[in-house]
């Protein structure tokens, strides 16, 4: 049969609701009118015209493409924005459905040609496969009642056998009616009602032969079928319209708008959805539809929280919890990290969460990937979050949620998917080329506060050290606010709450910009000026650290327009480095990377040093010249603690520990020597020398004589000159017993 024929024939086709088993596309586009009230009430002449308008140019496209595959389009509701179209394309059965993506194509090729009669919106067209779902098997009526098989009460449709089409014309040839059973009085047929295939009914037909009715079975007074009402085929009827139990609802239903069920008319006992059912794609709910008593919904199917059914409203594709969900994603579930710019103004309340403008613009990017994202993948996607918005036109970073891992698309095929689809967006101006996606590993057992923007894999604010596997980055800004003593002293008060608050902040801003690549910030010292921050920025591994640059520019922007931190503008830097393996942290304390307790183990031939002289503003006593006094190893252990903590916010991990050559006399001048990762790592004598006098002369733990610091290079060995090996060895454990009572302290 040619396509034209197969068009003329389904053009003149009264529109039916498919059957469940009918394979079928699920279609979605946008036409370019105004939307009315009229179009919501499926028996107005404006939604039957609309409606038989569509049907046909659409069964004209796709009867064109597909040919004999193709069976008929069913049009399924209009709702608002500007005229949104739902519609069902319904496929031969046993004949594999078609590419949805194709499908999409293949009217948005028609939709471009001059001639074509719909003024539809291109880039709003989606297409999604829907399941071919059953209906429930041995779903049975009340005991005794048959109802006529496969018979059906259609419009114009022919009588039974023998039955003549008068008004109250007698039963057929051996049916018997049931004892006491009344015809409602005035009821009439369902407007377009179809019943089971190949079953014909006429206006007041009589039963069909060897039909019997329920005993007592009474219809319902004035009771009006729902237009465009499908009966299940074989289904029998209950005596004072029971469902049947444990019979479950058709897949793809849709209600009738203000269909009320007959008086006492039961849901089914404890009837339950069938397993494992997810909302119909675009299914609309029945206004002011009531449910039957005591249903339950399916097992495993999660409901919106405090969801309500609207109507007309349109249940999001493929959604067993609402598509609007923020939640992070499970250890089942699949993610990918997607980032993309928006060409539109940053402004400062985009970076944060609690704002108007956040929340707006997040709405409205979540829906369109939603609407994106269902279109590509149908039922493998589930939801997409909204991770943060940084400057640069606007910079959104996100994550797409999928069923399993094995749903997951790879980085490129969806990098390129999603640039082509978001390029073509008319609700997000996405710059063309911009968009990114990575696939990521959900964290396990992560979830998120209610409306809250979490940072991926948190469960609480880690400050483990990082490990050998992960990457690091080192991060120094400052603050806009007087520095204290105190802010010298890990264990006091104002350095673990400024600790805290500097850590929550860079945790979101870190998650927002690099989603799950970051793990946690590490903060590993405050010092003067105003107060500057030197923290560490852990990340899954190497290869997920930014760079220098990149890095550098995207914290200054976002942590510039901080409401939590006042942060000087231009002061932010970032520079990679290296973890140290094995480090542990003390518990709730926030430590110096790589120091799992002060060491001063002599240097290695592949390490680093810096020879590092000062005075110390204080009487110089005997004892400090003997090693083994108590006096010695108390000041030693003092000074290793803070020149630990100074060149660990200086270097970060290229510095790796100090050792106390000596005290001499003049007040008390320190001998030392700092062990670096390698000779590459140590700093130039002038630059150490500034750095190192500027932090220890504004040390609230030693009392620095100023300008009396001097750094330079010295030769790795296995030992500094000055003391014997013998010595130093019992001199460090002696420190390091000293130092960890320190710190436990």
């Amino acid at each position: 049969m040619s396509p034209l024929i197969m068009f003329l024939l389904l053009a003149a086709t009264t529109p039916t609701a498919p059957a469940a088993t009918e394979p079928k596309i699920e279609l979605q586009f946008k036409l370019q009118l105004n939307f009315t009230s009229q179009l919501s009430n499926k028996s107005s002449a404006e939604f039957l015209q609309l409606r038989d308008n569509v049907t046909a140019v659409l069964n004209g496209v796709f009867s064109t493409n597909y040919a004999a595959s193709f069976n008929r389009t069913y049009i399924k509701s209009f709702s608002a924005g500007s005229i949104v179209v739902n519609a069902d394309l319904l496929f031969n059965n046993g004949t594999a459905l078609p590419d949805a993506g194709a499908v999409a194509k293949a009217l948005e090729t028609a939709s471009s040609s001059s001639n074509f009669s719909l003024s539809v919106d291109t880039s709003s067209i989606t297409a999604s496969a829907a399941p071919n779902a059953t209906a429930a098997p041995n779903a049975t009526g009340a005991p005794n009642a048959t109802a006529a098989p496969n018979a059906t009460a259609a419009l114009n449709a022919t009588g039974a056998p023998n039955a003549t089409g008068a008004p109250n014309a007698t039963a057929a040839p051996n049916a018997t009616g049931a004892p006491n059973a009344t015809a409602a009085p005035n009821a009439t047929a369902a407007l377009n009602a179809t019943g089971a295939p190949n079953a014909t009914g006429a206006p007041n037909a009589t039963a069909a032969p060897n039909a019997t009715g329920a005993p007592n079975a009474t219809a319902a007074p004035n009771a009006t079928a729902a237009p465009n009402a499908t009966v299940a085929p074989n289904a029998t009827a209950a005596p004072n319209a029971t469902a049947a139990p444990n019979a479950t609802a058709a897949p793809n239903a849709t209600a009738a708008p203000n269909a009320t069920g007959a008086p006492n008319a039961t849901g089914a006992p404890n009837a339950t959805g069938a397993p494992n059912a997810t909302a119909a794609p675009n299914a609309t709910a029945a206004p002011n539809a009531t449910a039957a008593p005591n249903a339950t919904a399916a097992p495993n199917a999660t409901a919106a929280p405090n969801a309500t059914g609207a109507p007309n409203a349109t249940g999001a594709p493929n959604a067993t919890a609402a598509l609007n969900a923020t939640g992070a994603p499970t250890s089942s579930e699949g993610a990918v990290d997607l980032q993309f710019r928006l060409d539109q103004t940053f402004t400062s309340d985009l970076a944060n969460p609690s704002s108007t403008a956040f929340k707006d613009l997040a709405t409205n990017v979540r829906t369109e990937l939603n609407i994106v994202a269902s279109s590509l993948y149908g039922s493998r996607f589930l939801r997409s979050i909204i991770n943060g918005f940084t400057n640069g036109s606007v910079v959104v970073n996100s994550t797409l949620v999928f069923r399993d891992r094995s749903s997951v698309p790879s980085d490129a095929k969806a990098t390129s998917q999603l640039n082509a689809a978001l390029s073509n967006s008319s609700s997000l101006d996405v710059v063309a080329g911009s968009v990114s996606a990575t696939a990521t590993t959900a964290a396990p057992n992560a979830t998120a506060a209610p409306n809250a923007t979490v940072a991926p894999n948190a469960t609480a604010a880690s400050t483990n050290p990082p490990t050998s596997s992960e990457g690091t980055l080192g991060l120094k800004f400052s603050l806009n606010q007087a520095f204290t003593s105190d802010l010298s002293n890990s264990s006091s008060v104002a350095y673990q709450t400024l600790a805290a608050i500097v850590i929550k902040e860079i945790n979101i801003v870190a998650s927002r910009l690099y989603a799950s690549r970051f793990l946690r910030s590490i903060i590993n010292g405050f010092t003067n000026g105003s107060v500057v921050v030197n923290s560490t920025l852990v990340f899954r591994d190497r290869s997920s650290v930014p760079s220098d640059a990149e890095a550098t520019s995207q914290l200054n922007a976002a942590l510039s327009n901080s409401s939590s931190l006042d942060v000087v503008a231009g002061s932010v830097s970032a520079t990679a480095t290296t973890a140290a393996p094995n480090a542990t942290a003390a518990p709730n304390a926030t430590v110096a990377p790589n120091a799992t307790a002060a060491s001063t183990n002599p240097p290695t031939s592949s390490e680093g040093t810096l020879g590092l002289k000062f005075s110390l503003n204080q009487a110089f006593t005997s004892d400090l010249s003997n090693s083994s006094s108590v006096a010695y190893q108390t000041l030693a252990a003092i000074v290793i603690k803070e020149i630990n903590i100074v060149a660990s916010s200086l270097y970060g991990s290229r510095f790796l520990r100090s050792i106390i050559n000596g005290f001499t006399n003049g007040s008390v001048v320190v001998n030392s020597t700092l062990v670096f990762r390698d000779r590459s790592s140590v700093p130039s004598d002038a630059e150490a020398t500034s750095q190192l006098n500027a932090a220890l002369s504004n040390s609230s733990s030693l009392d620095v004589v100023a300008g009396s610091v001097s750094a330079q290079s010295t030769a790795s060995s296995s030992s500094p000159p000055a003391p014997t090996v013998a010595s130093l060895a019992v001199v460090s454990f002696t420190l390091l017993a000293v130092a960890q009572m320190l710190i436990n302290v």
